[in-house]
């Protein structure tokens, strides 16, 4: 069994960051999903796997990890038209053989299964002042996937 963090765009809200850190420690993994790349620093370094969103600097922009039989692709989301649709997203999972696809951009969570395939966006973990902010926790367990989308 894994517990992953999934967190999203950031951008630079430090409370909330100190906030998942204080959680870092009962989880396997931390994935980050973009905007706010230099948010991460303060994460250990060997639970960390993360991508650049369109507001960050050079670093890799879409990952594919394996965790306990889970083809996860991780991705921010912005070169797939995540704000129109899943279908790309779908189609580029399809081509991996993803059974995971963590995405973000949007700044909306959502837990969305098609075709076999589980569709995770955390939400922003920024928050803003209607809102708060956002992130995935997800365990994976033989091959199954179990996530929730928790607030700040």
């Amino acid at each position: 069994m894994k517990k992953i963090i999934v967190i999203s765009d950031s951008h630079g809200n430090k409370d909330n960051i100190n906030e998942i850190l204080s959680r870092a420690g009962s989880c396997d993994y931390i994935f980050f999903l973009g905007d706010g790349i230099g948010d991460t620093l303060v994460f250990p370094e060997d639970k960390l796997i993360a991508v650049k969103g369109n507001c960050d600097g050079a670093y890799n922009s879409e990952k594919v990890v394996d965790v306990e039989g889970v083809k996860i692709f991780l991705t921010h989301g912005h070169e797939y038209n995540v704000n129109e649709s899943l279908l790309d997203l779908k189609f580029k999972a399809e081509d991996l053989k993803a059974n995971l696809v963590l995405f973000g951009h949007t700044h909306n969570a959502i837990i969305e299964e098609q075709g076999g395939i589980t569709f995770i966006n955390p939400g922003a973990l920024k928050g803003d002042y209607i809102n708060k902010g956002t992130y995935a926790y997800i365990i994976i367990e033989k091959g199954n996937i179990y996530p929730v989308i928790c607030e700040i």
